[in-house]
């Protein structure tokens, strides 16, 4: 299956689904914990490597939040273990929507070379429920590493939240990453607070 025809059926399936009559904030919180498989296609470097996410969020106030998550990642020959700690604001738009931004450092170790170095990142994007528990979102990126043969470049991503209670969510989304043509592919598993 190709990526334009996973997306349109990720987006399909998303738009009629119906979830179970349970109470739901009205816009999407940024008070969470999350555990994401991730599956990055490295066209560059002639790969594919796997591993997991670990992430968090929380609200400063109504319109700054902090995030945090590292990754590990590998598969020969390539590999990586990413750290980065955000820093945003949102800001609500109509009933059932936020739009945010964020700017972030980083941390990314590469195995192969073996090398390392610090970064830096922006970033804003949508959140929006379009059904009772269900979340589209997408984003648009940039980030900079001081690696030689690393430019991780432009960004984007288009993901969905599906809430199975008030409290755990499963997601979903693709992210591309245009320098190095890195494809990804995540699932995970949300809990809110």
């Amino acid at each position: 299956m190709n990526y334009k025809n996973f997306i349109l059926a990720f987006f399909t399936s998303a738009a009629i689904v119906s979830v179970p009559a349970t109470s739901y904030a009205a816009r999407p919180s940024y008070d969470y914990l999350q555990a994401t498989y991730l599956r990055q296609d490295l066209d560059d470097f002639n790969c594919t490597q796997t591993g997991l996410e670990l992430a968090g969020s929380i609200s400063v106030d109504e319109s700054m939040f902090v995030q945090a998550s590292m990754s590990d990642v590998s598969d020969a020959p390539c590999g990586s273990q990413l750290f980065r700690v955000s820093a945003g604001l949102r800001g609500d738009y109509g009933t059932q929507s936020n739009l945010f931004m964020k700017a972030s450092l980083f941390n990314l170790n590469i195995d192969t070379p073996d090398d390392s170095g610090l970064g830096y990142g922006i970033a804003a994007g949508v959140r929006s429920y379009i059904n009772a528990g269900v979340e589209l979102n997408g984003t648009i990126s940039y980030d900079n590493v001081d690696i030689d043969g690393v430019d991780l470049g432009l960004g984007f991503g288009v993901g969905i939240v599906y809430g199975l209670s008030n409290g755990l969510a499963v997601t979903g989304d693709l992210t591309y990453a245009e320098e190095n043509e890195v494809m990804g592919t995540n699932i995970g598993i949300r809990y809110y607070f």
